[in-house]
């Protein structure tokens, strides 16, 4: 029986410190040579020129458990698995392992490329115990694991990244250690492949093996994680169970991005010019001068309450614009895109019913009953023209700074699976089991006679 209430790795407030400067970090590695023969070295402070990359790290991984980690790039996370996997030694703290049998797993996978396959297999088996008669005997089980037999032979230099995440999966299936440290490679090797590493992970935490899952997979960490700790900047800043972690995640990274470049487009207030005139365009970057009739003042988009926008979510854009006169037989519409992909979407409103502007203050809703659009930072422009290609009279974001919103990042799974696939956007759908045994497209072919697919050539 697994008991599960004994740790098989504990991590306390370990550091660890580098030197970004070259002509000391050779000095300080021999002060920190000696200092560790002499057993007096300050170990808790930093000297000129160094940093701090791990700062008072402290978790702990139990029997039978997946722990993800998680953290943005430059969390801290690459020197925390190189300090746990004895590649790098702790500045201070302690890490305790339970047991000496432990893998790390990693895109590499400690394949060398120079060698076989079969060599490969042969040697990182003897590194992690086995010995002449067992290595023999465990040689065919994985390759055939591997399904590279066709292969085995060929240097894995030749090997495509994919057939090397097999051959690494394969090998590390075979050695089983207590702990497995793995480092993004789950990402590897075809799907298929994937699914089925991911049932053998499965079977061994049941049998009491345990692993700490690093991964920018928030799917993956979500659906297999039973605890996630996040590092930020060097240091944990939570530990606790995934859903909630995963969130606290999401509002760092969009804290983050609002001190970025694109923070100052967060306004949605139009420039002001001097001459009264402003750019119009057919599209973004082609632009010409004319008599501003109408401007757009405001641009807000959030939830009809006013809150954060979530996909799947009801969302409102609101248009405040000022018209000089009054207009007549106006449409007013925007188009959304995502980083250098735009337009994917548009939407337009008064093109059978054209609006009226009175002269003043005027202000446009537009209602989208359930965001399709999936976590992250978002593009939006405004055009009022006139109904029937009477031509622009005002917009916001073509040739000037465009409007930018931010859906909220979600701990749903659907929607961390659709950011990993790279999605552009969540499709709202609701699904059902039917009873039918057969597919309802037979009953449709059989009932109009017609065959499935329909392919037409032109003589």
């Amino acid at each position: 029986m697994i008991d599960s209430q004994v740790n098989i790795l504990e991590v306390r407030k370990v550091s660890k410190r580098f030197c970004r400067d070259p002509k000391y970090a050779i000095k300080y590695a021999l002060q920190d040579i000696v200092g560790d023969l002499r057993g007096g070295m300050d170990r808790d402070t930093l000297r000129p020129g160094e940093f701090w990359a791990n700062r008072d790290v402290s978790f702990e991984v139990k029997r039978g458990e997946v722990v993800g980690l998680i953290g943005h790039n430059g969390a801290g996370k690459s020197t925390l698995i190189n300090l746990l996997s004895g590649i790098l030694k702790p500045s201070a703290g302690a890490i305790t392992i339970a047991t000496n049998k432990v893998v790390l797993m990693d895109h590499n996978g400690g394949l060398s490329a120079k060698l076989s396959g079969r060599e490969n297999i042969g040697n990182l088996l003897y590194m992690n115990g086995l010995h002449g008669p067992e290595v023999a005997a465990c040689m065919d089980e994985v390759i055939a694991f591997s399904e590279l037999r066709e292969f085995i032979d060929a240097p894995v230099g030749s090997y495509s990244l994919g057939m090397r995440v097999r051959l690494s999966f394969a090998i590390n299936a075979r050695l089983r250690p207590d702990m497995f440290i793995v480092d993004e490679a789950l990402n590897g090797g075809d799907f298929r492949f994937q699914l089925k590493f991911k049932q053998f992970l499965d079977e061994y935490v049941a049998s009491g093996g345990s692993i700490l899952f690093a991964s920018h997979d928030m799917f993956a960490v979500q659906s297999f994680c039973k605890r996630v700790v996040l590092m930020d900047h060097g240091t944990v800043v939570r530990v606790g169970d995934p859903t909630e972690v995963i969130h606290e995640y999401t509002r760092i990274g969009a804290a983050r991005a609002k001190t970025g470049a694109v923070a100052r487009t967060f306004a949605f207030e139009s420039e002001t010019r001097d001459n009264g005139a402003s750019l119009t365009s057919d599209g973004i970057g082609m632009a010409s001068v004319v008599e501003e009739v109408v401007t757009v003042e405001s641009v807000i988009v959030a939830s009809p309450d006013g809150g954060d926008l979530y996909p799947g979510m009801p969302a409102q854009v609101t248009v405040g614009c000022y018209a000089r006169q009054a207009v007549q037989d106006v449409i007013c519409g925007c188009e959304i895109g995502v980083g250098d992909l735009f337009p994917v979407a548009s939407i337009a409103g008064g093109l059978e019913t054209p609006f009226d502007l009175k002269a003043g203050w005027n202000t446009f809703t537009c209602t989208v009953d359930r965001l399709p659009l999936l976590p992250g930072k978002h593009v939006m422009t405004i055009v009022i023209m006139k109904s029937g290609g009477g031509g622009t009279l005002a917009f916001k974001g073509y040739s000037d700074a465009p409007v930018i919103f931010e859906v909220k990042g979600s701990a749903d799974p659907l929607f961390n699976m659709a950011l990993y696939r790279k999605n552009l956007m969540f499709i709202p759908a609701g699904w059902r089991k039917d009873e039918q045994g057969a597919p309802l497209i037979a009953e449709t072919v059989a009932t109009h006679n017609i065959a499935p697919f329909d392919v037409h050539s032109s003589q």
